[in-house]
C-alpha cells in the first residue's frame, strides 16, 4: 500500500512539474492562438530529446542509439499513436500504395496513387513527372518515413508518386556518403524512367533542412535534368553563424533548432573535427582573405528583403584561430556539394521553389540563395517565408499536432506544382 502511494505521488510530483515546463515555454508571437499550445508541446518534446541525448553522451554511450526514440518521438506527433502499426505510413489508405524498394542499391519508400492507376488501368499509362525527397535531421538523423504526412498528401492530390530517399547517415557516413546516395537514386529513376512510367523530363528534386542542402547539391550537379526543385528552410552555408536570423531567433525554441546544435550536425557530416566547434560558433574559423572575398558577398545581409528584417548584417568576424585549423575547415565549407550556397555561378539551374520559416535560425540561408538565383538570368525563384513558421513546422499538416501554418504552406507548395504540371 505504502509502495503504490509513493509512486503516485512521485508520478503526480513529475506530472506537475513537466506541466510548469510545457506552460512556460516561450512561443514567438506570430504563432495563431489555435496553435500555440501545439507548438509548446513540440518543443517539450523535443527538450526530453535533447536531454536523453546529453545523458547518452555523459554515460559515454553513442548518442545515435537514440536515432529510433527520435523516429518514434516524430511519427507519433505527425500521426498520433500510428507507430504501432506500420512502417512509416499512417495505417492503410485505400488511395495511396505504398512500398519500399531499392533503387541503385539505397533504400527508398514509394508513395503511388492507386486512383491514378485505376484510371490508366485500360490505356497505356502515361508517364508522370515523379517527385524525389531528401529528408531533413542533419544528415544524421531520422528516416525516410519522416516526411511521409507530406509525401501522402502530394501524391494524393497530385496524383503523382514520390519517393522518399533513405540515405547514409553521418557521422558513420560523413559527405559525401548521403549525397552520393541521393545522387544514385536520382540518376536510377532517370536512367530506368521507362521501366518506372516517369516523365524524365519532369523530374521534381526536394528536401527540408540538411535534406534541403542536397536536394541543392543534387540540382548544382545534375542542374538542366532536373525540371523543379523545392527547398524547404534549407541548410545552405557555413560559413557565417552571426546573420540576421541567427542573432533574431537565438533563444527561440531552442530545442527545436539551435546554433549549436546546427554546427554539431555540419561538423559530424563534413567530418570537421569537434575541437573546432567554438571557433564555428564564435565565426573564428574563416581567414582574413576569405572574409574579403567573393564568399562574404553570398550571405550578406543586403540580399534580405527589409520586409523581413531590418537587422544589418555584421560579417563580425573574430580573430581568426591558427591558419592550419582554418584551412582544413574552409576546404569543407567552401565546397559547393557540401554547401550549394557557395556555388561561384548558377546558370542552367531548374526552376526553384523555397520555404524559409521566419522563426528558423536557418532561414537566412534560403533568403541569400533565393537573390543570388533571382539575379541568374532564365532561373526562376518562388520563394515563400512564413512568419508563422518555425523550423520543422511545414511536417505538421497532419495529426494530433496539426498546425495551421503548416496546412497553409502545404496547400501553397501543392498549388505550385500543380500549376506547374499542367502549364507544362
Amino acid at each position: 500500500m505504502a509502495l503504490k502511494l509513493i509512486s503516485t505521488l512521485s508520478i503526480l510530483v513529475l506530472a506537475s512539474f513537466a506541466y510548469k515546463v510545457w506552460d512556460k515555454t516561450k512561443v514567438p508571437d506570430d504563432i495563431p492562438v489555435q496553435d500555440v499550445s501545439k507548438v509548446k508541446t513540440i518543443e517539450f518534446v523535443c527538450r526530453i530529446l535533447h536531454k536523453l541525448r546529453n545523458l547518452l553522451a555523459y554515460l559515454n554511450f553513442d548518442i545515435h542509439i537514440g536515432r529510433p526514440v527520435l523516429s518514434f518521438a516524430f511519427d507519433t506527433m505527425h500521426y498520433g499513436i500510428w507507430p504501432f502499426t506500420g512502417n512509416g505510413e499512417s495505417g492503410k489508405d485505400n488511395e495511396i500504395e505504398t512500398y519500399t524498394r531499392n533503387m541503385a542499391g539505397v533504400p527508398v519508400i514509394v508513395h503511388r496513387s492507386k486512383i491514378k492507376d485505376r484510371k490508366e488501368s485500360q490505356n497505356k499509362k502515361a508517364p508522370q513527372p515523379v517527385l524525389i525527397y531528401f529528408h531533413g535531421g542533419g544528415w544524421e538523423w531520422l528516416t525516410a518515413s519522416y516526411p511521409s504526412p507530406t509525401l501522402t498528401a502530394i501524391t494524393r492530390t497530385l496524383e503523382i508518386p514520390t519517393v522518399s530517399v533513405e540515405y547514409r547517415l553521418a557521422p558513420e557516413h560523413p559527405y559525401p556518403a548521403g549525397l552520393e546516395d541521393c545522387l544514385a537514386v536520382t540518376n536510377y529513376i532517370i536512367q530506368h524512367h521507362k521501366e518506372l512510367n516517369v516523365d524524365k523530363n519532369r523530374i521534381i528534386i526536394a528536401g527540408d533542412s540538411a535534406g534541403g542542402n542536397l536536394a541543392a547539391a543534387v540540382s548544382l550537379q545534375l542542374k538542366q535534368k532536373i525540371w523543379q526543385q523545392v527547398l524547404i528552410y534549407p541548410l545552405l552555408q557555413a560559413m557565417d553563424f552571426q546573420t540576421p536570423s541567427y542573432r533574431e531567433n537565438s533563444g527561440k525554441l531552442k530545442y527545436i533548432i539551435s546554433a549549436s546544435d546546427v554546427v554539431d550536425c555540419i561538423s559530424n557530416y563534413g567530418n570537421i573535427t569537434p575541437t573546432s566547434k567554438p571557433l564555428l560558433l564564435d565565426n573564428r574559423h574563416v581567414s582574413e582573405a576569405s572574409r574579403k572575398s567573393k564568399y562574404s558577398s553570398y550571405v550578406h545581409s543586403n540580399l534580405i528583403s527589409k520586409d523581413i528584417t531590418k537587422l544589418p548584417s555584421l560579417q563580425s568576424y573574430n580573430t581568426a584561430a591558427d591558419t592550419a585549423a582554418v584551412e582544413d575547415i574552409e576546404k569543407t565549407i567552401f565546397n559547393p556539394s557540401f554547401m550549394p550556397l557557395m556555388a561561384e555561378s548558377f546558370e542552367s539551374m531548374p526552376s526553384t521553389y523555397i520555404v524559409t520559416a521566419h522563426h528558423d535560425v536557418l532561414r537566412d540561408d534560403g533568403l541569400f540563395y533565393a537573390a543570388r538565383l533571382s539575379n541568374t538570368s532564365n532561373v526562376q525563384v518562388s520563394l515563400k517565408n512564413y512568419r508563422e513558421g518555425f523550423h520543422a513546422f511545414f511536417h505538421f499538416s497532419q495529426g494530433p499536432l496539426r498546425l495551421h501554418g503548416a496546412q497553409i504552406a502545404l496547400n501553397d507548395l501543392i498549388e505550385f506544382l500543380k500549376e506547374r504540371i499542367l502549364d507544362d
